[in-house]
């Protein structure tokens, strides 16, 4: 517990493993803007460590730093965000817990939450929990590969198997996207769950080649559930490569279920959404397709899957039916519609579900986050 110093701990040399290991209080923000309590360096691992109630940030997978691994780490109750990647190149969060985050309300839509990478940063977060969060739970920001901090090629950003819940609560009105994809790109978002959040569900904004794949994404409230927009933004950003496929909408209470933005052959183009399935117990459909903020948002919504099927080029294969679930969790039952009705083609590469049991179980692969046995 070192309440007045910069860092806990800052390791500076290269694969130092750091294990069980109960961490309280920093004071980085007397320093320096941002930061946190632990900073790892390059090819370094904290496994089993509670890491809490720190000033900014709990852990940093290490500024311009490579191969660093977070495993069973719980960063939670942190000043702004439980886990920060700036510029960090190949790391892993894996079984990790950032809950609670953003006790000291900054503002949510310039650093806060559970986790917050940004200037080329990108690795893989995988089975890990993102929950109650004044703010976000997973957000990327300016990740690609052409920054000024890297240029040595696209790599990938895989965000797989993670329950992402209760992020941007009730009606405080410092909020963000429960998972945001901010002008960044090569991304992976497979088999999370991402369930009651505020404001936004999902947020694709201005980035490109992006796979959204078999996720459930259930009872959020606010704007919108799924936001495959943000355009236009700057000489970098667009919207191009964008795939949305054998998702599963259910009961969401947001303004709108999904928006899209119509193409224009240059920065918008090539965004494909199908095999999706979309329920609301008791209300119609919201289903945007607009133009840009070139074009003042202007385009029709439609309410129900028929109309969006006819008036648009998008989810000719979709569903508008009660997923039927097996429980609270999300598991499908055995008479679910859901069952074999995706594209594999699409989820190609992914071999399991959030459970870990093997990804295609049929005729072809199931929507949602699990695939029934």
């Amino acid at each position: 517990e070192v309440s007045r110093r910069e860092y806990v701990i800052r390791v500076e040399a290269d694969s130092v493993y750091l294990k069980g290991l109960t961490i309280r209080h920093s004071n980085v923000n007397t320093f320096s803007e941002q930061g946190a309590a632990v900073s790892l360096g390059n090819y370094s691992v904290i496994e089993d460590c509670d890491v809490q109630w720190c000033d900014f940030g709990g852990i940093s997978m290490g500024y311009r730093r490579k191969g660093s691994r977070a495993i069973r780490c719980n960063a939670s109750h942190n000043g702004a965000t439980g886990f920060n990647a700036s510029a960090t190149e190949g790391f892993l969060i894996k079984e990790c817990t950032a809950n609670f985050n953003n006790y000291r309300n900054f503002y949510a839509q310039w650093h806060a939450g559970g986790f917050k990478g940004a200037s080329s940063a990108y690795g893989t977060i995988k089975n890990s929990e993102f929950a109650y969060n004044k703010g976000g739970g997973i957000w990327f920001d300016y990740c690609f590969a052409m920054t000024k901090y890297r240029n040595n090629g696209v790599q990938p950003i895989v965000i797989i198997n993670n329950f992402i819940h209760d992020n941007s609560p009730g009606a405080d009105p410092n909020k963000n996207a429960a998972l945001m994809l901010e002008v960044s790109e090569r991304i992976l978002v497979a088999n999370n769950l991402i369930v009651h959040n505020g404001l936004r569900g999902l947020y694709v904004s201005a980035s490109w080649d992006v796979n959204v794949v078999n996720n459930t994404i259930a009872k959020n409230f606010g704007y919108c559930t799924v936001d495959i927009a943000g355009m236009p933004r700057g000489k970098v950003g667009k919207l191009i490569n964008i795939v949305f496929e054998n998702n599963i909408l259910y009961d969401n209470h947001t303004r709108y279920d999904l928006h899209l933005l119509m193409e224009n052959g240059r920065d918008i183009r090539d965004v494909v959404s199908d095999h999706n399935l979309y329920y609301r117990k008791s209300d119609s459909l919201f289903l945007w397709y607009s133009s840009d903020a070139r074009g003042n948002w202007q385009g029709p919504v439609y309410h129900s899957l028929i109309q969006w099927q006819e008036k648009t080029p998008f989810d000719r294969h979709s569903l508008r039916d009660d997923p039927a679930f097996a429980d609270e969790k999300y598991h499908l039952s055995s008479t679910s519609p859901c069952i074999d009705a995706g594209d594999c083609k699409a989820a190609a590469g992914i071999t399991e579900d959030h459970d870990g049991r093997p990804r295609v179980s049929g005729k072809s692969i199931d929507l949602g986050a699990y695939e029934i046995q």
